[in-house]
């Protein structure tokens, strides 16, 4: 009897050991989410300041800092654009016009609970010269941003959305 005793007793103490190994551990992993919103709504922040200076060199700096290598842009009556030397060309194009501007922000920030993807959506006015008309027209509309955080902790946008409520206006 002794013997069954010890094997019961060897197996009831194997058996801890292999169900403990199978428990899932749970780590004080922190919640960054605010930080990360805050950090969003500052690089959108950012890119407005960008804008606004109309400074093709400060564009091609944060346009680098900003996107990922491999982020598309999505805007109207144009193709897709996908990589950062594509979108850094088209920025220094339309940074070309006299008539280029910008304003709007995020009426929204998420991140997900995971920490490695976010987005944002809000509305804006972008100013632009027509190309028939070469007058200036505003284009209203709303955007939505996606964001991968990358290995060194910051956020770059992999996916920039832009579409207008209706056709450009005349800028009064």
């Amino acid at each position: 009897m002794k013997s069954s005793k010890t094997i019961f007793v060897f197996s009831a103490a194997a058996l801890g050991v292999v169900l403990a190994g199978c428990s899932q551990v749970t780590s004080a992993v922190s919640d960054t989410r605010e930080a990360d919103v805050r950090a969003i709504h500052e690089m959108e922040d950012g890119w407005a300041k960008v804008w606004a200076s109309k400074n093709a060199a400060a564009a091609a700096t944060f346009t680098a800092s900003y996107y990922a290598d491999d982020a598309s842009l999505l805007y109207p009556d144009a193709p897709m654009i996908t990589g950062l030397p594509g979108i850094t060309a088209a920025f220094k194009d339309m940074l070309q016009d006299p008539n280029i501007g910008y304003q709007g922000g995020p009426s929204k920030v998420e991140v997900s609970k995971s920490g490695d993807l976010a987005y944002s959506y809000g509305t804006g006015v972008i100013t632009m010269t027509d190309p028939n008309s070469k007058k200036p027209v505003s284009l209203k509309g709303k955007y939505v941003e996606v964001y991968r955080k990358q290995a060194d902790g910051r956020w770059k946008n992999v996916a920039d959305i832009y579409n207008g409520d209706g056709p450009p206006t005349p800028v009064k």
